[in-house]
This record gives structure tokens, sequence and C-alpha cells, in this order.
């Protein structure tokens, strides 16, 4: 796993994010914030994707089999300062900061629509 990996999950985590690796979520009343890091198709970064999706009924645990991204009505990605989707695995301190600013701002627009 990256480093940026783990410094955007303990990002999460302050945000009371549970997760792990490339899946993160945070139960928001009736409906689930979703995290989700994923290596580019050309291998040469990730993208980091959100989204908000309903609580499924009679599923015990939020796991990424069951909550997917595509099945989300409201989401988004995360773009550097390109415009582009994909940043690259090794972030120094301010890329790590836009990202993390970026992912607060989308999040945040998310809890809006609650």
């Amino acid at each position: 796993m990256h480093k940026s990996f783990v410094q955007i999950g303990e990002f999460l985590h302050k945000c009371n994010f549970k997760g792990s690796d490339h899946f993160f979520h945070r139960v928001t009343g009736s409906h689930v914030i979703l995290v989700q890091l994923e290596g580019s198709a050309d291998g040469d970064g990730f993208t980091v994707s959100y989204g908000l999706h309903p609580i499924l009924p009679n599923v015990k645990r939020i796991h990424h089999r069951d909550y997917l991204l595509k099945n989300c009505k409201f989401k988004g990605q995360v773009f550097n300062s390109k415009k582009k989707p994909v940043w690259n695995f090794h972030l120094d301190n301010d890329a790590l900061a836009a990202l993390t600013n970026r992912l607060f701002a989308g999040i945040s627009s998310l809890e809006t629509r609650l």
C-alpha cells in the first residue's frame, strides 16, 4: 500500500470514517458516505472517489462488496490541480493538503443532500 493511501486514511479516520486501504465509510443517518481509493487504469497514479449510498436493508455491515460507488445517486471524484482525476502515488505535503481539502469539500457537499 502506498504511503499516500495511509496518509489519506489517517485524514479520513480523523473525520470519523471507518475502513482501511482503499475503502472508507461513515454512516450518516439513513445513508453511508463512501470514499474509495483506486489505482488508475494506466498504473501511473490513483483516483479518489466518493458517494452517498442509502443504507441497505438486511445488510449488517458496511462492506465494499455491498456498497458500490456505481450505485450512488450523488457521487464525485477529487481532481488534481490540472483538473484531472489521477493523482501521483507520491504526494508532497502541498499536494496531500490539496487532495484532502478537496475531498473534505466533496464530502461536505454530500452531507448537504441529506
